[in-house]
């Protein structure tokens, strides 16, 4: 981070500090706080509930749009 700083010709390393704060927030204390521990696991589960939703919504999509089609044809 430093050397980007430097290399980007920053005057101040304060980003750094930043940065170390946030690394300390979600390695060490997200573990040991329950309650945001219970909400990242909530977030993970829609997050997963969603990506596997929308898959089965595309097939179904595509199973219907092949019945219409061969509806189409037998008429």
């Amino acid at each position: 981070m430093i050397t980007t700083s430097k290399l980007l010709k920053v005057a101040t390393y304060q980003h750094c500090a930043a940065h170390s704060l946030h690394l300390l927030l979600t390695t060490v204390s997200m573990s040991q706080v329950s309650e945001a521990m219970e909400v990242l696991q909530k977030c993970h589960n829609i997050v997963t509930a969603l990506h596997f939703k929308t898959a089965l919504l595309e097939d179904e999509m595509a199973s219907t749009e092949d019945k219409t089609i061969i509806q189409n044809m037998q008429y």
